[in-house]
């Protein structure tokens, strides 16, 4: 009989691997098929547009009726499916029409199973941190396999290869526990009510503007120093070098979030990004990028441990999967979906220097309104 810690952390081992492909690796075969870079930030800013819109309704419907693992197994397969299509894809209105659909079956898959672990971490069955981390772990092995396969392949086996990670990803929410919710989330309303809470609302801005200044990073990141003469295996170092700086974070979580609580976590990861794109921006020494790179444990490793536990702790119990939907759907999705395209033209008008600049300015506002939610929150869950 496989443990819960065990059963979850499978799970994020075979997302995160599917991760460790696409992140990195996917815009170079965007860009092997013909796309220019504004056409690739477009591309993926319309994939954030469903994923927020379809993400929130599925959070709702499982609320309301309990299922979990179920809708993760029927998305997963659809975003097999999805990738696999973008195979007969010949001119530029067939890749929006199949990235649509690939983002309709990807919308709930972070959420569901984020809520279903974390269901577990309030019974005290799991912790979370010890449980992600072996995502991070994954994420390392899948963007080194697709730098192997740019080094040695051709750029058409990336795609394949991702279609064989999402297979992976169902067999991994099937051996998930069928971790209900009570299915008697109140009505529709009372996630509004919930999202347009102040420190809500705070919460999301201080933590949208400290992710999406990783935008220019995982959109261009690897073309930028393709481009710059820097090896596929170089390349796969840094994706995997700042993966695994967040384990220690993941690692030790419990006992930094004693010390530090959730909201300094967030404010620690806003702070390392500003001096994090400063690096980015001004050398491609593979030195300075390797320190540039170790920062993610705090600019995504920390912020990420930090607003998890924030949600948790701020939102009633039949209101987490939305609360928690609202968290990745508009801190991370719809903030993405606005920053995406911006970034695309910033890299063209301003050049890579520049828009990692911007980034750092994201970053530093993200510090600011992080000492302001420090001060506000009263440590209490909000009432809707």
């Amino acid at each position: 009989m496989m443990s819960i810690p065990f059963r979850l952390s499978f799970s994020y081992w075979t997302y995160f691997f599917y991760g460790g492909l696409s992140m990195p690796w996917w815009p170079i075969w965007l860009s092997s098929q013909g796309l220019s870079e504004v056409e690739i930030g477009d591309l993926l800013a319309f994939e954030r547009i469903f994923i927020v819109a379809v993400s929130l309704i599925v959070a709702h419907y499982s609320d309301r009726t309990g299922h979990r693992r179920k809708i993760l197994i029927l998305f997963a397969v659809g975003m097999t499916v999805g990738y696999a299509l973008f195979d007969v894809a010949t001119v530029l209105w067939h890749f929006f029409v199949i990235a649509a659909f690939s983002a309709i079956c990807r919308s709930p898959l972070i959420p569901l199973s984020d809520s279903i672990t974390m269901t577990h971490v309030r019974r005290e069955e799991a912790e979370y941190g010890k449980v992600r981390l072996w995502g991070t772990i994954s994420f390392i092995l899948g963007s080194y396999a697709g730098g192997g396969i740019l080094a040695y392949l051709s750029d058409d086996i990336i795609l394949w290869a991702i279609v064989l990670s999402c297979v992976f990803v169902v067999v991994g929410f099937w051996v998930l526990p069928d971790t209900r919710s009570e299915g008697v989330a109140p009505h529709f309303t009372a996630g509004i009510r919930l999202a347009t809470r102040p420190i809500f609302v705070l919460f999301v801005i201080t933590v949208a503007l400290s992710m999406t200044s990783h935008t220019a990073v995982y959109v261009f990141g690897s073309l930028y120093w393709r481009g710059e003469g820097i090896s596929e295996a170089t390349i796969s170092f840094f994706w995997a070098f700042g993966a695994a700086s967040e384990i220690f974070v993941f690692w030790k979580g419990a006992a930094l979030l004693k010390r530090f609580g959730p909201i300094m976590l967030i404010f620690s990861g806003a702070t390392a990004g500003v001096l994090r794109w400063y690096l980015t921006g001004i050398s491609t020494e593979i030195w300075v990028l390797t320190i540039a790179q170790a920062l993610h444990a705090f600019t995504f490793g920390a912020a990420h441990l930090g607003g998890m536990t924030f949600i948790s702790r701020i939102a009633p119990k039949e209101l987490l999967t939305t609360a928690q939907t609202l968290y990745t759907a508009l801190a991370m999705g719809a903030a993405m979906a606005l920053m995406t395209p911006i970034t695309g033209r910033l890299y063209q008008m301003v050049g890579p220097e520049g828009t990692f600049f911007v980034m750092m300015a994201l970053a530093g506002s993200s510090s600011v309104f992080a000492l302001v939610l420090y001060w506000l929150w009263n440590g209490k869950q909000i009432s809707v």
